[in-house]
């Protein structure tokens, strides 16, 4: 029993310091203030949601690129989050 709660205690330590560098990662691409003031909130969030692509013909084309890059490192930190906590499920509902 002990060991097993090392592995676990272990693999949670891991997964949080996996979800800080990623969430770091992700930061470094976010579109600086001015460029996010620019735009209405619509076109912000819009540029954030997984299908949307009528924000585009609304922005200036060399701001498309670094919208899309963060978009992308957004959606790779949803999709760690989620799949950590599928795992966790799965351990549990398994486990007892």
């Amino acid at each position: 029993m002990g060991g097993e709660l090392y592995l676990i205690f272990s693999l949670i330590i891991g997964w949080v310091i996996i979800e800080l560098l990623i969430g770091r990662w992700m930061f470094k691409a976010k579109p600086d203030k001015r460029m996010i003031e620019k735009y209405p909130k619509k076109v912000i969030i819009a540029s954030s949601l997984p299908f949307g692509t009528s924000w585009k013909k609304k922005v200036e084309k060399n701001h498309i690129a670094i919208l899309e890059a963060y978009q992308f490192r957004v959606r790779i930190c949803f999709l760690s989050i989620i799949l950590a906590l599928l795992g966790f499920y799965s351990y549990i509902s398994f486990r007892f």
